[in-house]
């Protein structure tokens, strides 16, 4: 049970850092940017 969740976390970051990826790419417009943040669901302040 353990090892599932676990599995989850790293998904979780995976993912994270895929967005993070998006983000800072030059063609995304500020409002895909919002977008991209509210599926992290972490606060702005994080991405600096």
């Amino acid at each position: 049970m353990s090892h599932s969740i676990f599995h989850t976390r790293i998904n979780e970051a995976q993912s994270n850092v895929i967005y993070l990826f998006a983000l800072i790419s030059r063609n995304l417009t500020s409002r895909q940017r919002q977008k991209i943040i509210k599926l992290m669901n972490v606060p702005i302040e994080v991405l600096g």
